[in-house]
């Protein structure tokens, strides 16, 4: 089961708060609440959030000030933020809010449809985002595999003389020896011996043999 997304919400009054978790009860998200500036920082750095949703007008510390202190932690460069305000709803105070870091502003009271749209789908983008995250680790892995065998097959390169008979290879200093002893010098690669399946078989059958003695 997939791991459910953390939303703060930011407010310093604890009824707002009540009223947004009643909103959004249906939507699969964890709801994790501050009521103050201070509290909103504390919890992005302990936290992973895909959307914060802001209360404009705090004490201490107003929704815009938190929010340019929010996109100064490492947490919460890229964290969506949808101010909700009831009071600074003139245009200057619209532009500061997206000034300071907001993607979105709603105004209360708040339509319960219009919040529960925006919110579903600045999840559905931040898992899209943390997909393609996912796929380039992936591929970083891969990549990174993928170099470091390419590295060692480099190592050997060109014709490599082979005893038709005892399949010993030839070195450059002139002398025959095994495979493994090729393999090692001239490459980084590490040997551990087991038995396949044809030997293994066989060995079975030493043992049945001596045991039937």
């Amino acid at each position: 089961m997939a791991k459910k997304m953390n939303l703060l919400a930011v407010d310093d009054i604890p009824k707002n708060l009540k009223l947004l978790k009643a909103i959004l009860k249906d939507v699969d998200v964890n709801i994790v609440t501050a009521e103050s500036g201070n509290d909103a920082l504390s919890k992005v750095n302990d936290h992973d959030f895909a959307l914060i949703l802001m209360d404009v007008v705090m004490p201490e510390m107003d929704g815009f000030e938190t929010t340019k202190r929010i996109r100064l932690l490492e947490n919460g460069k890229y964290i969506p933020i949808i101010f909700l305000t009831a009071v600074s709803t003139q245009r200057d105070n619209i532009y500061k809010g997206y000034e300071s870091g907001a993607v979105d502003y709603i105004i209360k009271p708040i339509d319960k449809d219009i919040l529960i749209s925006k919110v579903n789908v600045f999840l559905e983008l931040n898992e899209q985002r943390n997909e393609i995250s996912r796929q380039k680790k992936m591929l970083d892995r891969e990549n990174k595999e993928l170099n470091e065998a390419f590295a060692r097959i480099n190592f050997l390169h060109g014709i490599i003389r082979v005893c038709a008979k005892c399949r010993r290879i030839h070195f450059d200093e002139g002398d025959w020896r095994s495979f493994e002893n090729y393999v090692l010098k001239y490459s980084d690669a590490k040997f551990t011996h087991g038995y396949c399946s044809a030997c293994f078989d066989f060995e079975m059958k030493i043992l049945d043999s001596d045991d039937e003695l």
